[in-house]
């Protein structure tokens, strides 16, 4: 189950987590245009999305909840 509420330092980790998405995101697009998605770029930076939405799924209290709630 969701939490009814964040700490104010969950809130702050949290909008670095979507500063550190989106800096990935834009490494993923970049290592697809020159390498592929098989390309050793495009692995870490998709490897390093997952890592940070376990997290914000951590710190939301979504763990082991099914990926779309």
């Amino acid at each position: 189950m969701a939490k009814d509420h964040i700490t104010p330092e969950e809130g702050a980790e949290l909008q670095q987590l979507e500063l550190d998405y989106l800096d990935a995101l834009v490494r993923a697009q970049e290592a697809i245009k020159a390498g592929g998605m098989l390309s050793e770029g495009f692995l870490k930076a998709d490897a390093e999305m997952g890592a940070i939405v376990k997290r914000r799924r951590e710190i939301l209290g979504l763990s082991g909840q099914h990926w779309m709630a």
